[in-house]
C-alpha cells in the first residue's frame, strides 16, 4: 500500500445543492419519452411527456410528474388524449394539460383540435380549428408556447402552414407558408425553439434530390419566415437561444453519418463556430441527443456514447463550452442503457436539469455547475521517495503509466498516471462519510510501497476534491526487462510484420540491452526498419541502454512459406529479452523456475522440464502429458530437484500434439503454469496449440502461437488461450492475452483509431499489461474498467491502396480476479472507430473458467528413466562439437542427429563415451542429438549450428 498525504479542499466556496439521478415509474410501457421540463415554484420540478400506450394503440398517454427540490416524486397526473400522430407534441403548463387532437371529416379531410384538460382530466376549452387547406390533411405536427404568450402551432409537410391562437384558444391568424425545399420528399418538422422576439425556430428535415438535408427554419412574429440555414452535409438538430441572442443547435450528419457536432449561430442563422463533438470530448461514438444554451451564453451537450454497444458500462455523457466553444469540462455517468436526453433547463443554483428516458422509465437528472452529480473526486500524484521517509516531497520525481485503483463503498475505480505523474479519479460518491482504499499497482517487485492509512470523504461534500499524493519506494536498484511479441493474422504465401515490445520495469538502467526473436522454420526473415544481425532463425536487435519505464517496439518483416505449411497449422514466435537475470527475488520464492520444452526427435517426441533457476524446489510440482486434448500421462517433480536438474519424456510421436504443462515454483514471477507442444510430429494431429497456454516459464521470455488462416475478418478479437473445447474451458489464475486486430477497409484514409474495451468484471484491470502494437499509441484505463487504446496520429491507408499496410493490431496481457468461480463465463469485445465513422464491433470472445475438463486416458508414455543429459560443447558452434557422455555410458552407442523437422540427418556409431560431431553441409539452425545403446535410448541434447 502506499504512503498518503491528505490534503482536503474545496474548489469552489459556493454552496450548491446535491446532484441526483432519479427514475420514476410510471404505470405503463414505454421505451422512450417525449419530455418538456418545466420548474415548479420552490426549486422543485414539473416533467410533462406524452407518448402513446403501446405500440398499436391510437390512443396516447399525457402525464404530468411532480418532484421537489431532492427529485422526490411528490405527484402524477395522466390523462389519455386520442391523438393519431405520434410525433406530435403535447405542450402544458403544471397543472393542466393542452392536448392535440383530430377529426377526420373523411379519407382526405382533417382538422386539428386543440382541448385543454384539468389535472383531474375535466375539458376546460375544446376548439376546432378552421382549415387552413381545405379538404387536405391539416393535422398539427407540433406545437409550443411563444415568448409572447401565445400557441403557436405548426404543419409540416406537404400543407405547410402555422396557427396562432391566445391561451385560452382564440385563433389569432392562419397563415400557409411556401415549403423551405419545393418539390422534395418526406417533409418533417420537429424542436420548435421559441425565439427572443416572440417567433419560433424549428428543424425541417426533407430529401431534396433524392439526399436527406435537416434544416433550420425561422418564423418571425407574424408568422413569415424569415430565412432557412440548410449548410451541407449537416442536419440541424436541437436548438436554444442564450441571453445574448444566439442560439445553439445540435448537429448529426447526412453525409458523414457518424458526424455529432455543436454550433454557435448568430440570430439570423449565420455560423459563428461549429465543434466537432466526438473529435473533443474523444469520445468516437458520442451521438448528441441535445443542446442548452446556458447563462453565461455557453452551451451544455447531453448525450450518449457506447464503450461497446450492448455492453454493461454506456457512457451518458454532458459536456460544457463557454461562448468561444472552448469546452469547460466532460462527465460521464454510468448506466446499464442510455439516458435519451429530451429537454433541459439552466437552473438558478447554477446547475442544470435533464429529462428523457431510461429503461423506459421517467428520468430526472440534476446536476452542478460543474457536471458533478456525485461531485466528489480523488486527485493527486505518485512520487518516487527518495530521502527514505515514505512522504511526498513535490520536488521528487513522479512516475508516469502506473495503473492507480480507488476502492469507495467497494466500488473499484481506475485511473493511470499521466505524463506528469498526476491521476484523477472524478464521480466518487456522495452523501454519508466513506472511506477510500487507493493503491498503485508496481511495474515489478524492484519497487517497495509505502505503508497507506485509509482515506476518508467526509458526508454531504458538494464539488469536494479529495487531494491524496502517493509514494513508493525502490527496494532493489536493478533492471527488469519485459518483452511481448505478436503478430497479425498468418497466412500462407504471404508478407507479415512481426512485432516485439519491451519495457524496463526496473529501478536502473538496462545497459547493452539486447533483444532475440526466434522464428520457426517456416517463416523466412525480409528485414527490419531497425538495424539486427541473424543466425539461422534467430534475429538478434542490440537495444543499447533502457533506462528504467522505457518501452520500445522491433518489427520484422517476414514471409510465411507456402510449401512447407498448411491451413490451421500453428507456427509459434518466441522473443527473449537481455539483460536476463534477476538482482532480487520476488518474496517468498525460492529461485526454483520450471521451464518446458517439447521436441520432435522423428519417430519420437521429446517433453521436457528443467529447472532453470538458481535453487532446488521447495515442494512437489505435478505435470502433465497431453495428447491433443486428453491427458495420458501424471507425473510428480519431486521436491529437492536441484537447479539444472532436467526431466525427459519420451513419446511414439503419432503424428498427435503433444503438450507438456507442469507447476510452477510457488511465488514464481511469472504467472501461470509453463505449458508448451509440439504439432506436426511424424504426422498432423492440428487445432490444439491455440486452446492451451504456451508459455515456457521463462520470465524473460514471451511466445506467441498464431494459426495459419485463410480468409478472416479484418476488425476482430482474438483471445489466447483461446480455450478448451467449445466451452473454451481455462483453469483459474490462467493469464489472459487479447488482441484487436483492425483494417482500413472503407475508401480513405484513416488519421485515427481507437480501441475501446469495457473489460469483464472477473478481469484485474491492476493486472494490466499493454504490450505489442502494429503502431504507436496511447493507453488509458479509467472509471470502473474501460481500456482506451489511441491511434493517433496513424495515416493508415485503405485497404484498396495497400492492403497490408491498412492493417493494425494491439494486445493486452491482464489476469483474471482471484475469487472467481467455477463456471464462470468472461465474455470480452471491443469497438474500433476509425476517424469519425460508426463503430465497428468486433466479435465477442469468452472463456468458462473450470477445473477438470480434461479427458484423462493415461498410457505408457515410453518414458526412458535412464536417459540423461549429453555434454555438448562449444555450443552453439560454428564447426565441430564434442559429444561426452555419463562416466557409466562407455560402450558402443549409435548418435543420431536431427533436424528441426525431426528428419535423420546424419548418424554414426562411436565408443568410449565421446565423440566429436562436424557440421560439414549442414545449413545453420538447431538440431538434436540421440544416443542408442541396443536400441535403447540413453541420452539426449541439443546444438546450435551458427
Amino acid at each position: 500500500m502506499l504512503a498518503l498525504i491528505m490534503v482536503l479542499s474545496m474548489l469552489t466556496s459556493k454552496t450548491l445543492a446535491q446532484g441526483f439521478i432519479k427514475r420514476y415509474q410510471t404505470p405503463y410501457l414505454q421505451s422512450q419519452f417525449t419530455a418538456i421540463l418545466d420548474c415548479s415554484e420552490g426549486g422543485g420540478f414539473c416533467i410533462t411527456t406524452l407518448t402513446p400506450l403501446n405500440s398499436s394503440d391510437t390512443s396516447q398517454m399525457a402525464v404530468q410528474l411532480f418532484a421537489d427540490a431532492d427529485g422526490e416524486q411528490s405527484g402524477l397526473n395522466q390523462h389519455t388524449v386520442f391523438w393519431r400522430n405520434y410525433r406530435s407534441v403535447l405542450a402544458l403548463d403544471c397543472g393542466d394539460f393542452l392536448g392535440l387532437d383530430t377529426l377526420r371529416n373523411d379519407s382526405n379531410s382533417v382538422s386539428a383540435i386543440v382541448e385543454r384538460f384539468t389535472a383531474g382530466g375535466t375539458i376546460l376549452w375544446r376548439d376546432t380549428l378552421p382549415q387552413a387547406y381545405p379538404g387536405a390533411d391539416n393535422e398539427i405536427s407540433a406545437a409550443t408556447y411563444t415568448t409572447d404568450g401565445n400557441l403557436l402551432l405548426l404543419k409540416g409537410g406537404d400543407n405547410f402552414f402555422i396557427q396562432k391562437l391566445t391561451p385560452n384558444g382564440t385563433l389569432l391568424f392562419t397563415k400557409t407558408l411556401p415549403q423551405p425545399f419545393p418539390g422534395s420528399e418526406f417533409n418533417h418538422v420537429g424542436s420548435l425553439i421559441p425565439s427572443p422576439d416572440g417567433g419560433v425556430l424549428f428543424r425541417w428535415g426533407a430529401i431534396v434530390n433524392g439526399l436527406v438535408t435537416t434544416s433550420l427554419v425561422k418564423l418571425a412574429l407574424n408568422g413569415d419566415v424569415e430565412w432557412v440555414v440548410s449548410p451541407t452535409g449537416t442536419g440541424f438538430g436541437s436548438a436554444s437561444y442564450a441571453p445574448d441572442g444566439h442560439f445553439y443547435a445540435k448537429h448529426a450528419g447526412i453525409t458523414a453519418p457518424a458526424f455529432s457536432a455543436v454550433s454557435k449561430n448568430t440570430a439570423t442563422g449565420a455560423l459563428v463556430w461549429e465543434v466537432d463533438l466526438r473529435a473533443v470530448l474523444e469520445e468516437p461514438s458520442f451521438i448528441a441527443h441535445l443542446s442548452t444554451a446556458t447563462n453565461d451564453n455557453g452551451v451544455l451537450v447531453a448525450g450518449s456514447s457506447y464503450s461497446v454497444p450492448g455492453a454493461v458500462l454506456l457512457h451518458n455523457i454532458l459536456a460544457r463550452f463557454d461562448s468561444s466553444g472552448t469546452l469547460l469540462w466532460q462527465k460521464v455517468f454510468y448506466g446499464n442503457s442510455p439516458i435519451v436526453f429530451t429537454d433541459a433547463k439552466a437552473l438558478g443554483d447554477g446547475g442544470f436539469a435533464f429529462t428523457g428516458s431510461q429503461n423506459g422509465m421517467l428520468t430526472l437528472l440534476k446536476v452542478d455547475g460543474a457536471g458533478a452529480i456525485l461531485p466528489n473526486a480523488l486527485e493527486g500524484a505518485l512520487v518516487l521517495d527518495e530521502d527514505g521517509d515514505c512522504a511526498f516531497d513535490a520536488s521528487e520525481e513522479k512516475l508516469a503509466g502506473w495503473i492507480v485503483r480507488a476502492v469507495a463503498n467497494g466500488i473499484e475505480y481506475f485511473s493511470v498516471t499521466d505524463a506528469a505523474g498526476n491521476f484523477v479519479i472524478s464521480n466518487l460518491p456522495g452523501g454519508p462519510a466513506y472511506t477510500i482504499d487507493l493503491a498503485a499497482q508496481a511495474p515489478s517487485y524492484l519497487w517497495l510501497p509505502c505503508a497507506t492509512p485509509l482515506l476518508t470523504m467526509p458526508a454531504d461534500t458538494t464539488q469536494f476534491t479529495l487531494q491524496a499524493n502517493a509514494a513508493v519506494e525502490i527496494q532493489a536498484y536493478c533492471p527488469a526487462m519485459t518483452v511481448d511479441i505478436g503478430a497479425p493474422a498468418l497466412r500462407r504465401c504471404a508478407s507479415r510484420t512481426i512485432y516485439a515490445n519491451y519495457c524496463n520495469a526496473g529501478t536502473s538502467m538496462a545497459e547493452n540491452a539486447a533483444l532475440e526473436v526466434y522464428l520457426p522454420d517456416e517463416i523466412e526473415m525480409q528485414g527490419s526498419p531497425q538495424p539486427y544481425t541473424q543466425t539461422g532463425q534467430t534475429i538478434r536487435f542490440e537495444l543499447g541502454n533502457v533506462p528504467p519505464g522505457e518501452c520500445g517496439n522491433v518489427a520484422l518483416n517476414v514471409y510465411v512459406s507456402c510449401d512447407s505449411t498448411q491451413l490451421g497449422q500453428a507456427l509459434c514466435l518466441e522473443a527473449h529479452v537481455f539483460p536476463d537475470s534477476f538482482c532480487l527475488q520476488n518474496q517468498g520464492w525460492s529461485g526454483a523456475s520450471m521451464e518446458t520444452d517439447a521436441t520432435c526427435l522423428g519417430d519420437t517426441a521429446l517433453l521436457s522440464i528443467r529447472n532453470a533457476g538458481n535453487a532446488e524446489t521447495t515442494e512437489p510440482l505435478q505435470y502433465l502429458i497431453i495428447d491433443d486434448d486428453v491427458v495420458m500421462f501424471q507425473g510428480t517433480i519431486p521436491a529437492g530437484f536441484a537447479a539444472g536438474s532436467v526431466k525427459n519424456i519420451y513419446v511414439d510421436a503419432t503424428g498427435a500434439t503433444f503438450r507438456i504443462s507442469s507447476e510452477q515454483e510457488p511465488n514464481h514471477p511469472v504467472t501461470g503454469n509453463p505449458s508448451v507442444a509440439i504439432e506436426g510430429c511424424n504426422g498432423w494431429s492440428l487445432g490444439f496449440i491455440t486452446p492451451f497456454s504456451n508459455r515456457n516459464g521463462d520470465p524473460f521470455s514471451d511466445r506467441e502461437c498464431r494459426v495459419i488462416v485463410g480468409s478472416y475478418d479484418p476488425n476482430q478479437k482474438t483471445a489466447h488461450p483461446e480455450g478448451v473445447h467449445d466451452q473454451h474451458f481455462i483453469e483459474p489464475g490462467t493469464p489472459l492475452t487479447y488482441m484487436l486486430e483492425f483494417q482500413n477497409t472503407g475508401t480513405d484514409t484513416a488519421f485515427r483509431v481507437v480501441l475501446r474495451d469495457t473489460l469483464s468484471h472477473w478481469l484485474d484491470p491492476m493486472t494490466l499489461r499493454p504490450g505489442a502494437a502494429s503502431h504507436p499509441y496511447q493507453w488509458k484505463l479509467k472509471d470502473q474498467g474501460q481500456l482506451i487504446f489511441t491511434f493517433d496520429p496513424i495515416a493508415l491507408p485503405d485497404s484498396n491502396v495497400n492492403a497490408i499496410a491498412s492493417q493494425g493490431f494491439i494486445q493486452f496481457e491482464i489476469q483474471m480476479r482471484s475469487d472467481v468461480p467455477p463456471g464462470t463465463v468472461i465474455e470480452n469485445r471491443a469497438g474500433i472507430f476509425f476517424d469519425q465513422n460508426a463503430v465497428v464491433l468486433t466479435n465477442t470472445v469468452f472463456h468458462q473458467v473450470d477445473t477438470g475438463f480434461l479427458e484423462i486416458h493415461l498410457v505408457s508414455t515410453g518414458e526412458a528413466h535412464a536417459a540423461s543429459p549429453l555434454s555438448i560443447y562449444p555450443n552453439p558452434a560454428t564447426e565441430s562439437v564434442n559429444v561426452v557422455l555419463n562416466d557409466d555410458l562407455t560402450g558402443i552407442n549409435s548418435l543420431v542427429l536431427v533436424d528441426a523437422y525431426g528428419k535423420n540427418v546424419l548418424q554414426k556409431t562411436f565408443s568410449g563415451g565421446k565423440t566429436t560431431l562436424r557440421r560439414d553441409e549442414l545449413p545453420a539452425g538447431i538440431y538434436f542429438i540421440k544416443v542408442v545403446e541396443n536400441d535403447r535410448l540413453v541420452a539426449t541434447g541439443r546444438v546450435v549450428w551458427r
